[in-house]
């Protein structure tokens, strides 16, 4: 017997979703195709079905039931980041079809961290997070009678997140089922993907980060030892993609890309036997970018020319109090001198994200906005993103165990922030944001996990305010195109690479945009549908 599972995945996330919280990007859940891709090498038969949730109801209803077999034993929901907008009431009416008419089939949710789906948790009947390979096909041993080493563990009814909930049961991927290091990081793409040449799919070529910056929760940081996928199938698997789909494009899925040189070097040795370019696109951590100059070369050499930097602050202080302890002077004009070597041996192409976060000890507004006018007078066309910092409180609950930074464990003992009683304390109030963005805004300040941090120069408030000023401000309004969003552009047919290497978001035709977002997947939902 060959036993039968669904993937439903979707990518919801990017600046755009600040103006339509309802956005689906064209950007494939890379997560989905991961765990499909394991899941047959097991044996199984594994579809992933994307954009699920722009398929209409009666459309949806004629998916699931073509689909749905006696051999189908789950259907798995990919999160990279939380539902919003109406996609989370679409997402409940079409999970309730499924287990009114299919109540046999467990329905299995999996992401980076349990939170990122728990707004479902009365649609789904296991949460599976973390790097998921051996958790999941240990989950699905123990539901099909086979021998299964699976930890599964539960939380008691209750209330999380300012959710109401059942008892909720969920398998921790990286505590119990560790699946890294992982040589094999290979993804083989199947005919009834229906991938598009100027698609921008996801590469892993390592997991884990070996730094632990005090405000990161993601999982695996500060390992030791080499993490690196085996760089000898590498160069098979970009060929394969190009013979296959006429592949060139990708996002790093790697915390750190510029981690280790020894890695990068690899990573040229294999590109440099493929007999086309490629474009890709990733975290690079600006200050070793800045300290070490051969980095600029290596990334540029293999085609890596869009960059997301998590500078987090340009105040000397701030940075230091995280982990990033460079001359911010030597980081700047580290950041000038990378973006002129692109210009000069990378036929023009490079682009460039920043990231911020407000409110990090020692900061102030004045501080921050010092540092925004910074990156736009010296970086013009590149983008900036800034978010306020988050700590988690002590409403979060037992799930979030395990995916806690540092800040979270210890901000109230570091010495660095002191707590604040109540909204009327810091003179919170929904009506001082900007009208634009400000159910955004106060949605995120006024959730249920956030810790009610102060220092001296902001609060979690007073990060909310600045950052709804920035959210109408040149800083981000302005902004160039993010090279981490480049696939919310490219793949629908808005403009090639050398057409957008110097346009600005603003210069977007958003109608286009959504014209063509629209028919790239109504074309991929007739397919499916068709087969």
């Amino acid at each position: 017997m060959k036993y039968h599972g669904l993937i439903l995945g979707v990518f919801q996330a990017s600046p755009i979703m600040v103006r339509d919280p309802n956005w689906i990007s064209v950007k494939r859940s890379a997560g989905a195709y991961k765990i499909a891709h394991f899941m047959r090498t097991e044996g199984w038969d594994v579809e992933v079905i994307d954009y699920w949730l722009r398929f209409d109801y009666d459309e949806f209803r004629e998916l699931i039931d073509s689909r749905v077999t006696p051999d189908t034993k789950f259907i798995g929901l990919s999160l990279t980041f939380p539902l919003s907008g109406d996609n989370v009431e679409i997402a409940k009416k079409y999970l309730t079809y499924v287990r009114d008419n299919y109540p046999h089939v467990p329905i299995v949710c999996g992401s980076k961290a349990m939170y990122t789906g728990l707004h479902l948790h009365d649609y789904v009947d296991y949460f599976v997070f973390g790097y998921g390979e051996y958790g999941f096909n240990e989950l699905m041993k123990e539901l099909t009678g086979k021998p299964s080493s699976v930890v599964i563990e539960t939380v008691s009814p209750g209330q999380t997140m300012g959710l109401e909930h059942d008892e909720i049961k969920y398998v921790n991927c990286d505590k119990h089922h560790i699946c890294a290091p992982q040589r094999d990081l290979t993804v083989v793409y199947e005919k009834r993907d229906f991938i598009q040449p100027n698609e921008h799919m996801t590469l892993e070529f390592a997991r884990g980060c070996k730094f632990a910056c005090k405000f990161c929760s993601y999982n695996l940081i500060g390992v030791k030892g080499d993490y690196t996928r085996d760089m000898k199938n590498l160069s098979q698997e970009l060929r394969r993609n190009y013979d296959s789909w006429g592949l060139t494009s990708y996002s790093a899925a790697d915390e750190t890309f510029n981690d280790s040189q020894d890695k990068m070097r690899a990573v040229v040795a294999e590109t440099n036997k493929l007999p086309f370019n490629l474009d890709m696109a990733g975290y690079i951590r600006a200050d070793l970018l800045a300290a070490r100059p051969e980095d600029k070369e290596l990334l540029c050499e293999m085609g890596f020319w869009g960059h997301y930097y998590g500078i987090e602050s340009f105040n000397q202080e701030s940075a230091k109090s995280i982990g990033k302890g460079l001359k911010i002077e030597k980081l700047k004009s580290g950041l000038l001198e990378a973006k002129d070597y692109f210009k000069t041996h990378n036929s023009g192409r490079y682009r460039a994200t920043a990231s911020f976060i407000i409110g990090l000890p020692h900061e102030t507004p004045e501080t921050f906005w010092e540092g925004q006018r910074w990156w736009k007078e010296n970086m013009p066309l590149e983008n900036s993103l800034s978010f306020p910092l988050f700590i988690r409180g002590d409403s979060a609950g037992a799930m979030f165990k395990g995916t806690q930074s540092e800040f979270d464990r210890t901000w109230k003992e570091s010495g660095l922030f002191t707590e604040y009683a109540n909204d009327q304390e810091v003179g919170a109030c929904k009506e001082k944001l900007p009208e634009l963005g400000r159910n955004f805004v106060w949605n995120q300040y006024s959730s249920a996990t956030p810790a009610k941090w102060k220092h001296d120069g902001f609060n979690w408030w007073t990060a909310h305010e600045e950052y709804a000023k920035y959210l109408i401000s040149p800083y981000f309004v302005d902004s160039g195109i993010g090279s981490w969003h480049f696939h919310h552009y490219h793949t629908t047919g808005i403009g090639t690479y050398e057409e957008l290497i110097e346009t600005r978001e603003r210069d977007i035709d958003m109608n286009l945009l959504r014209q063509r977002t629209e028919e790239h997947i109504e074309d991929y939902k007739w397919k499916k549908l068709s087969l």
